[in-house]
């Protein structure tokens, strides 16, 4: 995923997580790096060096969230959940 793909990647989940927290408020700096971690930044190495958690997944967590979050980090668990729903989907790829 070259540089101009994890800007877009962070632009879709910071649209998707405003609309479902009904905020357009700035991303903070510890949810930049949320959004990292979900694009496979290794934070050891400082490359992006792990397999990212594919948009869409990422995008189905943040929907599924429960209520109105706050903060980015609050849709972590669901974002969890919906990778290891798709994790078992694609045959524990």
């Amino acid at each position: 995923m070259n540089a101009d793909d994890r800007v877009s990647y962070r632009q879709a989940v910071w649209s998707s997580f405003q609309h479902k927290a009904k905020s357009q408020r700035e991303m903070s700096s510890a949810e930049f790096i949320l959004t990292d971690r979900w694009l496979g930044f290794d934070a050891e190495t400082q490359l992006y060096s792990k397999p990212a958690i594919p948009l869409p997944v990422v995008l189905r967590g943040i929907h599924d969230f429960e209520g109105i979050p706050r903060r980015l980090e609050a849709c972590e668990q669901s974002v969890e959940k919906a990778r290891d729903y798709w994790f078992k989907a694609m045959g524990g790829l």
